[in-house]
């Protein structure tokens, strides 16, 4: 199972979860394909609502799922990377806060 980064992957506005070396790899990746990978193993099944989830921070992905992401992208993450990103979210959250504070 691995999902090689296309080479003209579409690019977002990097705001956000996009910030985030996670979020970068999902973007290039693609929520879908990602989605499309993880069914091919009943046991690690997720819907793109569940991704949409491990990039807004508001949880991580299990173990087990987090495994298959790093061997999806054939080591382009980790495990440190994948489960950083929910902290980095909330860095990024609390950063857009204080800028909005000061005038």
């Amino acid at each position: 199972m691995s999902v090689m980064t296309p080479p003209n992957s579409r690019r977002r506005a990097r705001d956000g979860c996009w910030n985030t070396r996670f979020g970068r790899w999902v973007d290039d990746v693609g929520v879908f394909r990602i989605v499309d990978a993880l069914g091919e193993d009943p046991s690690l099944s997720v819907t793109s609502h569940t991704v949409s989830d491990w990039l807004s921070g508001g949880c991580a992905p299990t173990p087990k799922r987090a495994i298959a992401l790093v061997e999806l992208s054939g080591g382009e993450i980790t495990l440190e990377v994948i489960y950083d990103h929910p902290r980095e979210m909330r860095e990024e959250q609390r950063q857009q806060r204080e800028r909005k504070k000061t005038p």
